[in-house]
């Protein structure tokens, strides 16, 4: 058996994606698990990827913007609580370069039971409202900052 290095690229993102709903037992179509084939993903292991996809968000030089941003929808279907302390350090990186990406960070961490979003929000949140979305992340930051068991530590 030959190992061939996994590299998670801009293609190859929706399956990581399907993988993890897989691993969430979430029942597939047809279509989804060929995509799946397609990208010759089955049987890798979810924490695999989910290793990659950070990879891909860490290297920023070689990275553009709509790949972070995918890649943390990506991560954000994983629903894996141990990625919350990444979710938070790249939140703070996030805040000041890309309210996009922002938006899909906050969505991973609501998944996950984070009160990020402002209460006056109404539960209706949307990548549009960037206004928004920058300031619920400062927010949520800040309460961190506050907090006395606040642990923001995960490097890339």
């Amino acid at each position: 058996m030959t190992f061939r290095k996994m590299r998670i690229h801009h293609d190859t993102i929706y399956a990581a994606v399907l993988i993890f709903e897989l691993a969430n037992d979430r029942v597939l179509s047809e279509a989804e698990l060929e995509e799946i084939e397609r990208h010759e993903f089955t049987g890798i292991a979810p924490s695999l990827l989910q290793k990659e996809l950070i990879h891909l968000i860490c290297s920023e030089d070689k990275t553009d913007a709509d790949d972070r941003r995918s890649a943390y929808w990506a991560l954000g279907k994983r629903f894996d609580a141990s990625l919350i302390p990444f979710f938070r350090d790249q939140l703070r990186i996030e805040q000041q370069r890309d309210v996009d990406a922002v938006y899909q960070i906050l969505i991973a961490l609501d998944n996950l039971n984070e009160p990020v979003f402002g209460g006056d929000r109404g539960g209706s949140y949307s990548l549009l409202d960037k206004e928004l979305n920058w300031i619920d992340a400062g927010r949520y930051l800040s309460t961190l900052l506050r907090s006395p068991v606040a642990c923001i530590h995960v490097r890339c």
